[in-house]
């Protein structure tokens, strides 16, 4: 077999936070092209981190947990 069908959700999750990231974070990026470089890259990652948690969870799991959720992007930033 060379698909798993029970594990769908998940990779249709990881795609759609996937697509919504290089959105999100490139809208970010591009209205805030003349402030500094470590401004620019620090924070459009930081919103691409909460659009990632929050997207995957929502579609992965047809809900989102806060205490998750805050904890994800938590570990995510520090990381």
């Amino acid at each position: 077999m060379l698909l798993n069908y029970d594990a769908l959700n998940i990779a249709l999750a990881s795609f759609a936070g996937i697509a919504a990231v290089q959105v999100g974070a490139g809208l970010f990026y591009q209205k805030f092209k003349n402030k500094s470089l470590f401004f620019k890259v620090n924070l459009s990652d930081l919103v691409a981190i909460i659009i990632d948690s929050i997207v995957f969870q929502y579609v992965a799991f047809q809900g989102i947990n806060f205490e998750v959720t805050g904890g994800q992007i938590l570990i995510k930033f520090i990381n």
